[in-house]
């Protein structure tokens, strides 16, 4: 009897576990790396008769951005700070009910997707957030086709979009803004078993805009990205 008594004790202890591990809180934001590499063409020296002038052609990638914005904010930032997008996580249960040999099956399936994001550099302890400097918006709000697969459980088994959308970094030391086409790639993550969180990486390629920064004012091109980095 004590020997059952015993088995029947671990059993619940067991159980108190899984029910503690499953009422665990679910992650609330959706945290993307973005990088950026811009090459901008601004006038350069121009001969005394006019006849002749040249071009100056400057690289600007993420850490230069993030230290224009760390003079923005009063901050100094280390080589190893990261510009990161913090997109918060809404989510939904789907119940799929099926039926097997005369049975009938209701299981559980809860989705988190995110919202729009803040933006914050990060550098080791330090996280300050920049959302003021920074502004997107989707131009082809109308038009954005998707290709994609669903499962029988109502989540993404892959998905691809395509859009045009428009990006402003601006602040008192630099200033770019402009426009790209921009392709997402779905990113499925397993937060635990029957709950999945769907989201993208965001490619903007073909950016083109305008600059202005202390070397001058001109016109640039390049790339931008928002790739996963966690979820928080």
């Amino acid at each position: 009897m004590m020997k059952k008594l015993f088995v029947l004790i671990a059993l619940l202890e067991m159980l108190s576990v899984t029910a503690h591990a499953a009422a665990a809180p679910l992650p609330t934001n959706f945290v993307q790396n973005i990088r950026v590499q811009f090459l901008v063409v601004i006038p350069g020296a121009k001969a005394a008769n006019g006849l002749s002038g040249t071009v100056n052609k400057l690289t600007i990638g993420t850490q230069a951005t993030i230290q224009a914005i760390g003079l923005a904010t009063t901050n100094i930032f280390s080589d190893k700070a990261q510009l990161v997008g913090v997109e918060p996580l809404y989510y939904f249960t789907n119940m799929v009910v099926t039926t097997n040999q005369g049975k009938v099956l209701t299981n559980k399936y809860v989705y988190g997707f995110p919202g729009n994001p803040a933006f914050q550099i990060r550098d080791e302890n330090k996280v300050v957030d920049v959302t003021k400097f920074i502004a997107f918006t989707t131009l082809s709000t109308n038009t954005t086709p998707a290709s994609f697969v669903m499962n029988r459980q109502g989540g993404y088994a892959s998905y691809k979009s395509y859009s045009i959308q428009s990006i402003a970094i601006s602040n008192a030391f630099l200033t770019l803004s402009g426009q790209a086409f921009v392709e997402t790639d779905l990113v499925n993550i397993t937060v635990e078993p029957g709950v999945v969180v769907w989201a993208t990486d965001d490619y903007w390629t073909s950016f083109s805009g305008v600059a202005a920064s202390s070397e001058g004012n001109g016109v640039l091109q390049g790339v931008l990205t928002g790739t996963y980095l966690r979820l928080e």
